[in-house]
């Protein structure tokens, strides 16, 4: 898959590598990476900071006095060191659930997201503080928008102090990795922008559908 090869070249687009051989590499993994390109994306000009799970990790449980069982969001985004949003990509789980034919909207997708991915968001934007969560998953529609978006859903009881807010990200794996990267992007810094976070983020970048 064109998509894939992201995680090989650094790129938004294939094009032509070098002589060493490629590195060992996963569906889930390349996902994952084009899933960070758009959150950084989303952020880019701004005072807000991305953290990605190999980078971020916080205690879960303590035992004798010390922290133990960590916890490793996928994502994220920060702004003067407090958390204003989590992030979570799903990519192998959905496709275990679902056969292809079912994998063509964000609303196809979100139905296989579960039970458990939702409680793990729940926590993770309750331990954080965050007034913002969000999925991060594919979809396949050649006919297509380069992303799908859901949102005006949330938890029953909030996680957070005050307003909370929830959203599905879906990225057509078909279409031209730079489209749907600058587009998703867009649309997640908009949502970002309106959110009661402190500072905001600066004039959101302009998007289509």
């Amino acid at each position: 898959l064109a998509w894939a090869r992201l995680l090989l070249q650094g790129g938004d687009l294939p094009r032509a590598g070098g002589q060493a051989p490629p590195p060992v590499f996963t569906a889930p993994d390349a996902f994952e990476k084009f899933a960070q390109a758009v959150a950084r994306e989303a952020l880019s000009g701004t005072t807000w900071r991305s953290h990605f799970q190999h980078e971020c990790s916080f205690p879960f449980l303590t035992e004798l006095g010390k922290p133990d069982h960590p916890r490793r969001p996928d994502i994220l985004l920060a702004e003067s060191g407090a958390t204003c949003a989590v992030g979570d990509t799903k990519y192998k789980d959905v496709l275990k659930e679902a056969a292809s034919a079912e994998l063509s909207t964000a609303k196809e997708v979100m139905v296989h997201i579960q039970h458990s991915d939702w409680n793990q968001l729940y926590v993770y934007m309750r331990m954080k503080k965050a007034v913002s969560g969000f999925f991060i998953v594919p979809f396949w529609n050649a006919d297509g928008p380069p992303f799908d978006w859901i949102e005006h859903f949330g938890f029953k009881d909030c996680p957070s102090d005050g307003t909370e807010r929830t959203a599905v990200l879906a990225l057509n794996l078909l279409k031209p990795l730079a489209d749907v990267k600058q587009k998703a992007a867009a649309r997640l810094r908009t949502w970002l922008s309106a959110a009661p976070h402190e500072p905001l983020l600066p004039q959101p970048i302009p998007y289509s559908d």
